[in-house]
């Protein structure tokens, strides 16, 4: 990204539903009249994926910091999907040197 980059670009969300740094899970979430049945009340998760990355020429794993930055809801079918974002710094855009990336969540104690 160009270093005057505003990350702003990718929020599609009115003022009101943001919230300043990013969300950790285990947030409650209430919808008033969305639904048939008015009221609608859950959490979110409190998961959050471990990312690690593997380079080729080193013998550790990177762990990346993973932040929950985005949550669409669908309240007409009752579900909603979560959007982690990390960043991994690269030598050059010629080449990456990973190897491997790894997934795993991360269960709350």
């Amino acid at each position: 990204m160009p270093a005057d980059f505003n990350y702003r670009f990718y929020n599609g969300a009115h003022p009101d539903l943001q919230v300043k740094g990013f969300l950790t899970g285990n947030e409650p979430v209430e919808l008033n009249n969305l639904t048939p049945e008015g009221l609608m009340r859950f959490a979110l998760p409190g998961i959050t994926p471990l990312c690690r990355v593997l380079r080729v020429r080193q013998k550790e794993e990177q762990k990346i910091v993973m932040r929950l930055d985005t949550v669409f809801i669908e309240p007409g079918r009752y579900r909603f999907c979560l959007v982690w974002r990390g960043a991994a710094p690269l030598a050059s855009l010629s080449d990456a040197g990973i190897e491997q990336v790894l997934l795993a969540a991360d269960q709350p104690a």
